[in-house]
């Protein structure tokens, strides 16, 4: 790679005799250089220029240093991206490369709620270790759980990670940072009779045996939500987990298309389908016990009667646990149900017992469930 170093003063500019203007000899102005610096994305030659120096060995030594680093290939030139920039564009990326959309759907939460805010406004270059201190403890306000914290310093570590490779910094500002402790919380399933009461109770409502299966197969929310007919096979007994339904959120305040279906044309604001949590999870086979089987065999007579009830109304995507129309049910709306369901059950051995003092199945999580598979 080439530079050079010129001078540049108010005195009148002097020309020699091929037309190139020469250095003022006197002592004011300031010093400056130029150098290639290699080719950008659009394949056009970049250059670097930099002054303020005060005199021409000064200018030198700053162009030899910044050539050696283009030698070596250390060199970093963050285009005059700020963070806010960078991160849009590595979700991008990221959204390009075929991230699972759950995964994608949290990044852009952390972006756009925490990181674009605190940190937007910085020139990419300028990062540093305590901005990310400071956000961090700018997040850690009582307000939000120390593992949440901890993702969101991972979404960052992660877009920096990329910025190094891509030659835009020279260093990544949230590696070795101290992050707040996070403790995992301990799945605490069910006793068999506090689920044998919970089973007992949901057993006549029209998502019952949605319960029953992530507590019978250990599926995951969005994995029972997104089974298809198609995925089971009773007469064998077994399921093979092929997708799951994963909630989204934005997209009619962003005013944005609602999400591609593969089952219907309009698709969906609030919901997509995609591939399981993970690469080991896809096209897993489940089996089912004679119990469950049962269950569904039952479920599926209710969902006819549903289907002739709505006629052509009905949205029919193959589902096993549709909303009554036939289309996708929202994950979190699970949960809440779920929620519901267990502050409803009551056990038999007190019934004789005003209602405030009998006895209530312990809460838990719905992802306790599927851990306490039966």
């Amino acid at each position: 790679m080439k530079g050079s170093t010129y001078k540049r003063c108010k005195c009148p500019a002097v020309y020699d005799a091929k037309g190139r203007r020469k250095n003022c000899r006197k002592d004011h102005g300031a010093w400056y250089y130029v150098a290639d610096v290699g080719f950008g994305p659009d394949g056009k030659r970049k250059q670097m220029r930099k002054g303020g120096f005060r005199t021409a060995d000064d200018a030198e030594a700053a162009l030899a240093e910044l050539l050696e680093r283009v030698n070596k290939g250390t060199y970093t030139h963050d285009e005059g991206t700020t963070v806010a920039a960078w991160l849009e564009q590595w979700l991008e990326k990221k959204a390009r490369a075929g991230l699972r959309a759950s995964t994608l759907r949290s990044y852009r939460g952390h972006v756009e709620q925490h990181l674009i805010p605190h940190l937007g406004r910085l020139r990419l270059r300028d990062l540093r270790p305590p901005h990310v201190d400071r956000l961090l403890v700018d997040l850690d306000n009582g307000k939000r759980k120390a593992a949440t914290i901890r993702r969101v310093h991972a979404t960052l570590r992660s877009a920096l990670s990329t910025a190094v490779r891509q030659r835009l910094v020279t260093f990544n500002a949230a590696k070795d940072i101290e992050l707040p402790k996070a403790k995992r919380p301990k799945a605490r399933p069910w006793e068999p009779d506090e689920l044998g009461a919970f089973l007992d109770h949901i057993g006549t409502h029209r998502l019952g045996t949605l319960y029953e299966v992530i507590a019978g197969t250990g599926l995951r929310r969005g994995e029972a939500v997104g089974l298809r007919w198609d995925d089971i096979d009773l007469a064998n007994r077994v399921i093979v987990v092929r997708q799951q339904v994963v909630q989204e959120s934005g997209r009619k305040k962003n005013k944005q298309a609602p999400a591609p279906c593969p089952y219907c044309e309009p698709g969906h604001l609030g919901v997509s389908f995609g591939k399981p949590k993970t690469a080991s999870g896809e096209d897993r086979v489940v089996d089912l016990d004679e119990g469950t089987v049962g269950a569904l065999i039952a479920h599926k007579l209710r969902q006819d009667t549903e289907r002739v009830q709505w006629g052509e109304a009905y949205a029919d995507h193959g589902l096993v646990f549709p909303r009554e129309d036939g289309n996708p049910l929202r994950p979190d709306d699970v949960s809440k149900l779920f929620a519901d369901l267990v502050n409803e059950v009551r056990f038999d051995d007190d019934a004789h017992l005003p209602d405030e003092e009998r006895r209530r199945l312990r809460r838990v999580r719905l992802h306790d469930l599927r851990h306490g598979q039966a």
